[in-house]
């Protein structure tokens, strides 16, 4: 007896992601400012995003699904926060993705990593 093979069908024409709302980009670029002169001894800044305010880290988390590709301008920005030698393979994320997606995720493993040494010198 022989059976029929039911297959899945994809669809051969894929939609482009959306591309990041103008907000939210700038509001990543704020985050990316408001870092340089942040202490962690003190609150994360804030950026705005419509009426609200969203702290730096939170910023990162809402732009990571976004693959449009990163202003020159906030990837040397980001690349200047990364200089260290300690940051190597985040960098190297950096240039391989070169959008806010890799960004907001290289971004906030420098806030996380620069709150684990201000708690841990």
């Amino acid at each position: 007896m022989k059976r029929a093979r039911v297959g899945l069908t994809k669809s051969t024409t894929a939609l482009p992601p959306d591309p990041i709302p103008d907000q939210l980009r700038k509001a990543f670029h704020d985050a990316v400012r408001l870092y340089a002169d942040w202490s962690p001894a003190l609150p994360e800044p804030e950026a705005q995003i419509g009426g609200g305010s969203h702290a730096i880290s939170a910023v990162c988390a809402l732009v990571e699904k976004f693959d449009d590709r990163l202003p020159e301008e906030i990837f040397e920005r980001l690349m200047l926060h990364m200089r260290e030698i300690r940051y190597t393979l985040l960098r190297q994320k950096l240039v391989a993705g070169h959008s806010y997606g890799a960004a907001g995720r290289c971004f906030l493993r420098l806030i996380e990593d620069r709150k684990r040494h201000f708690l841990v010198p």
